[in-house]
């Protein structure tokens, strides 16, 4: 298979099952607050969605790339718990091909090959809302997240504020909610950073914004901002776009837009070399050094969702007692 035919059956692949588009993912901000509790908008008890992807090439170029998506949540009407897990992991195998011999007519092709991992990235995150009146709710939560490639080897937070809808709660229409929370994050970066904290008591400000339209369709838009309030400048952002239309009953296309911002990026090692021509670096290596990552991230994702919700009840017959 060549180059051009192996990237246009990886992107169809990738467009006909469930899962992710592209190589990164990362947990989208928490669900802000219980939601409605009529059961024909949400049923109560338990609902799941799950996408999963797997693209391969081979040939001249060859990569894997496994890729999930699982949400879940079990709404007890005043109560609502959210699960939210993920994760891609993609490896290419990089081939160096040369020839040995003493001619153009005497030669053997000898090819070198090295695999490595070029995404890997997993989360978990627990959420849960209890309504105190009908806007006003408390939240709580936990969080897991590993991306060596943003430099992050692991960080786990703990959460738990206050929040309140500024909208109609048994609306059909646009919500809108918010929340401030206290947090506590723990985190091992891949190279360590003096001036980053390992373990820090921060602030967070969490807004909800749904929009249904055509029925069957929403726009969600949440966006985090995390404060650490140890060291001011360590700010992060999170927000998060999607856009989901229901095919059937039981499946949905979603396309989502996440866009990543840290202020105080961990740091990535480069090899250092006395210069370069066309891009190339000049040998010898005269070692290393140590440089920020770039403060801003973005995923794109295309997804074929499954939708596993509670059997709403059938209507009693005419006449039924």
């Amino acid at each position: 298979m060549n180059t051009g035919r192996a990237r246009l059956a990886a992107v169809l692949c990738a467009a006909l099952l469930p899962g992710t588009l592209l190589a990164q993912t990362e947990a989208p901000p928490p669900v802000a607050g219980p939601s409605g509790a009529k059961a024909e908008d949400n049923p109560t008890g338990w609902t799941s969605k799950a996408g999963l992807s797997y693209v391969q090439t081979g040939g001249n170029a060859e990569a894997s790339t496994l890729g999930f998506k699982l949400s879940a949540s079990h709404n007890w009407t005043r109560t609502f718990f959210t699960l939210q897990a993920g994760g891609v992991r993609s490896d290419t195998t990089f081939k160096e091909p040369f020839a040995v011999g003493a001619g153009d007519a005497d030669f053997t092709v000898v090819e070198n090959e090295r695999q490595e991992t070029t995404a890997e990235n997993y989360f978990l995150d627990l959420n849960l809302d209890r309504s105190v009146s009908k806007r006003f709710y408390w939240q709580g939560g936990a969080g897991w997240l590993r991306n060596t490639f943003s430099g992050v080897n692991s960080r786990e937070g703990v959460r738990a504020g206050v929040g309140y809808i500024w909208t109609d709660p048994d609306s059909k229409g646009v919500q809108l909610k918010t929340a401030l929370l206290a947090t506590l994050t723990r985190q091992d970066l891949t190279i360590r950073d003096p001036g980053t904290d390992e373990t820090f008591v921060g602030a967070r400000l969490l807004v909800d914004l749904a929009v249904p339209f055509g029925g069957k369709s929403t726009f969600n838009s949440r966006i985090n901002l995390d404060e650490n309030l140890q060291s001011t400048d360590d700010l992060r952002m999170t927000w998060w776009n999607s856009l989901g239309v229901s095919m059937t009953d039981r499946l949905g296309l979603q396309v989502s837009l996440l866009l990543l911002f840290d202020n105080i990026p961990a740091l990535q090692e480069l090899p250092l070399y006395s210069g370069e021509v066309g891009g190339a670096p000049v040998p010898p290596q005269m070692g290393t050094v140590v440089t920020p990552l770039r403060k801003w991230d973005q995923e794109l994702s295309v997804s074929l969702v499954l939708n596993l919700v509670p059997k709403r009840p059938e209507p009693a017959p005419t006449g039924a007692p």
